[in-house]
């Protein structure tokens, strides 16, 4: 970083040059994406973080736009690259794209309000800039996983360290608490560094606020400690509670959207691995989304096939199907309880768009036909909070991507669930990155709710994890087998559950204040210097 700083007054502040700051932008966008499963680095977070946020501290807002969007867009287009494997790279492009405008306009009011601060407050500034920038990009964070069409809060910094020390913090402060600590600490050694380079040709304040500045220091090396370190609220908490005997099944089914399969073939291969399956003792047999091709509810055949196996088990099954009622489709878990068949339905809360519905049909139609053409049916959002009650336990339900909304955990969290079950198909994934990272989404939110999750796939991977983030059992993709735990039944709402939602609406409302602040400054700073308003 150079620096152009007058002795007389902050006329500007230090920026990385261009030549460097789009390199490194691109650099720290494949960190960020390295420090996701597969690869999970998960110390390339912090990497990566650090390396975006230089790269915009001294920019306005469009040259902070323009840097943003090269990290963005590469961090987003790595990640999600399984997008592309049946889809073709439109789609894929398309979301990496649209991802990383929401990437590059939070790394762009970064850089403009920081900038802003350091001049006028250039003694004290450094202090509380890194918490700003975590705020913003927390706010970020949140806003894409809320649209356009229902949002994809996918790429959450704090959804990279499910296998690191930090993810039991995750327990005390929820996800985007956790978000919000990976980006305050990865600011600290950048700001620090700004800051002395933007003021190191000021003489007579060269030592101003150094004190403060060794404190945030120390600050950092303290909270990164405690963060590090600190145990799950689950293991501290929910520890000696009653247990439910959970048994599933991974059918391996060719089982996808786009995926050619015999009818009935996902049916007979999730029946045949549970009949194999030794139940004693089971309280509970899931199966995983779409498990059953044919909806029992419209087909006597398939009806008499899960009468007879729970009938024979003794056991309550929860279940996968595409349900059709009157003009609308349903993408469904069902409960069915032994001689009482279907009991409890709850439907997907967030159908993927482009996907399982097409959003303004008509629109991109005119644009790729053949892609639009590929969704043939609009699925309807659900609208419960998926909790059922069976085998002495009251648990929650979602459905694929349902598990990275954070709201869909919460409603079944103060619904009463005592677990949850995250049923979901990866078929149309191969052997992509997708289910390993959706599997990595399924334990931060074990740890972030205190709640175990039953995490099953048609084809895999498939794990159940304990309420402090622990694999109680797991099994590899692409085989038929089962999976069996005992599955801690907690009653108690964990603080992340509750923080989270704190942190999310802090963050959204203050940078928003920030923004006014800042916009509504500059006009008066321009009105001054030249008696309008622009």
């Amino acid at each position: 970083m150079g620096s152009r700083v007058s002795a007389g007054h902050l006329s500007d502040v230090a920026k990385m040059r261009a030549r460097y700051a789009y390199p490194i932008a691109l650099l720290s966008g494949l960190a960020l994406a390295v420090s996701f499963p597969s690869q999970g680095i998960w110390p390339f977070a912090f990497v990566g973080v650090a390396g975006a946020v230089s790269t915009v501290l001294g920019r306005g807002f469009f040259a902070g736009l323009a840097v943003g969007f090269v990290g963005g867009v590469t961090f987003w287009a790595v990640l999600i690259r399984w997008l592309n494997l049946y889809l073709g790279p439109v789609p894929w492009l398309a979301l990496a794209v649209v991802m990383g405008v929401f990437f590059s306009i939070g790394m762009a009011v970064t850089g403009w309000t920081c900038s802003w601060l350091l001049r006028r407050y250039r003694h004290t500034a450094a202090v509380w800039i890194p918490g700003v920038i975590a705020v913003i990009w927390v706010a970020r964070e949140v806003l894409s996983g809320l649209g356009p069409y229902g949002g994809f809060p996918w790429g959450r910094i704090a959804l990279s360290q499910a296998d690191s020390p930090f993810a039991s913090f995750a327990s005390w402060v929820g996800i985007s608490g956790l978000s919000l600590v990976i980006v305050w600490l990865s600011s600290v050694p950048v700001v620090l560094v700004w800051w002395r380079c933007s003021r190191s040709q000021i003489e007579a304040d060269r030592d101003a606020g150094e004190g403060r500045r060794r404190v945030l220091g120390v600050s950092a090396v303290a909270v990164a400690l405690c963060a590090g370190f600190a145990p799950s609220w689950a293991t501290l908490f929910a520890s000696g509670t009653a247990t439910t005997r959970v048994v599933a099944i991974q059918g391996n089914a060719k089982a996808g959207l786009f995926a050619e399969h015999d009818r009935g073939e996902w049916l007979a291969n999730h029946l045949a691995v549970t009949k194999s399956t030794d139940l004693t003792g089971a309280d509970l047999i899931v199966w995983p989304e779409n498990s059953s091709d044919i909806d029992p509810q419209a087909n006597a055949d398939a009806y008499a096939a899960l009468q007879q196996l729970t009938g024979s088990t003794g056991v309550p099954l929860v279940f996968g199907t595409i349900q059709n009622r009157g003009t609308q489709y349903f993408n469904s878990s069902l409960l069915w309880k032994p001689d009482q068949g279907i009991v409890a339905v709850y439907d997907k809360r967030h159908p993927v768009p482009f996907a399982e519905y097409m959003p303004n049909r008509s629109f991109f139609e005119a644009l790729a036909p053949d892609l639009v053409n590929l969704v043939q049916r609009n699925y309807t959002a659900g609208t419960t909070n998926g909790v059922f009650d069976a085998g002495g336990a009251r648990f929650g339900v979602n459905i694929c991507f349902d598990i990275a909304y954070d709201d869909i955990l919460r409603d079944a969290v103060f619904g009463g669930a005592s677990f949850i079950l995250s049923q979901t198909n990866n078929a149309d994934f191969g052997d992509s990155d997708e289910s390993i990272q959706q599997l990595a989404i399924a334990r931060m939110q074990a740890i972030s709710n205190g709640r175990s999750v039953v995490s099953v796939s048609t084809v895999g991977y498939s794990a159940i994890y304990g309420p402090d983030g622990a694999v109680l059992s797991s099994v590899p993709r692409f085989e038929g087998m089962s999976l069996t735990a005992d599955v801690p039944q907690v009653d108690a709402i964990a603080p992340g559950t509750i923080v989270n939602v704190v942190v999310e609406l802090a963050a959204v409302g203050f940078s928003v204040g920030v923004i006014c602040v800042v916009g509504w400054s500059r006009v008066v700073r321009a009105k001054k210097r030249t008696g309008r308003f622009v």
